[in-house]
């Protein structure tokens, strides 16, 4: 239950901008599975890059995907 407020609280304050490039087999990876998109396959090579908790690009393979 504090989790689900403190996330509505930070969706709501204003984002600092920073970028932040994770893993596709992290457990955040949540693109395609609760997040809206194409799922990316959960391999290590693969990356998603955040900005402010919101996916802007994906890397799969050698070809990178901007949203």
């Amino acid at each position: 239950p504090e989790a689900v407020a403190l996330l509505r609280r930070i969706r709501r304050e204003a984002g600092s901008g920073a970028l932040y490039s994770i893993s596709a087999a992290d457990p955040l990876n949540l693109l395609g599975i609760l997040l809206p998109g194409e799922r990316v396959p959960a391999l290590a090579g693969n990356r998603l890059l955040l900005r402010d908790g919101v996916t802007v690009a994906t890397l799969v393979g050698k070809q990178v995907r901007v949203l």
